[in-house]
């Protein structure tokens, strides 16, 4: 994290089943944000957002269970939505948030833990940020193409078995140079592709044996239900090129959400965090100037 120009704490977390949660305190200002974690997101890729409101935020997010520095569950089987919200909870509880107002939600499968926090601690949410991604069952969304859900699904499943082979050929493929180039002619990345490969290289180092498991689980989850019963600030964003949450999943957010905003960009795909970091961030800043933190702003 030495590349990222923000005032950055590293702190390893002990979860509810003893699982070690790496941690991360970014920032200094009196405006509180736990950040939920994306399916395999480098916290790396969020440093255009550190540096941006390292003075006017103090944001707080982790590295999911199994990937990066965070610890394997001992019972494999917690990589379950619900364990990464208690993860969050944990985390709360020991930065000393527990009776502290903050926004929530994060990218991806952040907006489903972010969405299961609220749930969870209604009062202590402020403001919901859902960037780009579903509110519940990934897959059958991913690439909408007929008969496409039930081969992602064996696709996962036979990559999880077959992961002492696949993890090395993963991160072989994901760390090379031509990588990058392969997705922007698939049009699945847009924009910034120097930050990107950056990025790239850090999510090739991950655990892919944990990963792909961690992709089943969270296709199992649903936030339907909650989101009538948000009753915060909430913005929305999506990319008009998103294959993989695309903006209808967004709409039904925004549909069912009381007064939620959403914000969609022109030729963004699912990494529009990555793509286009200044329009998300003026975005944001203008969200909690105006509906989150419009008494305290500066």
């Amino acid at each position: 994290m030495h590349r990222v120009k923000a005032d950055i704490e590293n702190i390893k977390v002990k979860s509810f089943d003893g699982t070690l949660i790496n941690t991360f305190k970014c920032g200094k200002g009196p405006h509180k944000w736990l950040l939920t974690p994306g399916l395999g997101t480098p916290v790396y890729s969020w440093r255009y957002l550190f540096e941006y409101f390292n003075e006017k935020m103090t944001i707080v997010t982790w590295e999911p269970r199994g990937l990066y520095g965070s610890e394997a569950p001992n019972d494999i089987s917690r990589l379950t939505v619900y364990d990464h919200m208690r993860d969050g909870l944990e985390i709360m509880r020991q930065v000393g948030w527990e009776n502290e107002k903050f926004v929530t939600g994060g990218w991806s499968m952040g907006i489903e833990i972010g969405l299961e926090i609220y749930n969870n601690k209604p009062s202590r949410i402020v403001g919901l940020a859902l960037l780009n991604g579903a509110f519940e069952h990934v897959l059958k969304t991913a690439f909408d193409f007929p008969g496409m859900y039930p081969i992602l699904k064996g696709l996962l499943k036979t990559a999880t078995a077959a992961s002492p082979l696949v993890n090395p050929l993963s991160r072989y493929i994901l760390s090379r140079h031509w990588t990058v180039r392969v997705l922007e002619n698939l049009k699945l990345v847009t924009a910034n592709r120097e930050f990107f490969a950056e990025v790239l290289q850090e999510f090739s180092t991950q655990n892919f044996a944990v990963y792909f498991p961690l992709m089943l689980e969270l296709n199992k989850h649903s936030a339907r239900e909650i989101l009538p019963r948000v009753q915060v600030p909430t913005l929305i964003t999506a990319g008009t090129m998103d294959r993989m949450t695309p903006v209808s999943s967004a709409e039904f957010m925004r549909d069912s959400i009381k007064d939620a905003e959403l914000f969609i960009i022109p030729n963004g795909t699912h990494y529009t965090t990555i793509e286009y970091p200044e329009i998300i961030n003026l975005r944001l800043e203008h969200f909690f100037r105006n509906r989150v933190f419009a008494d305290s702003w500066r």
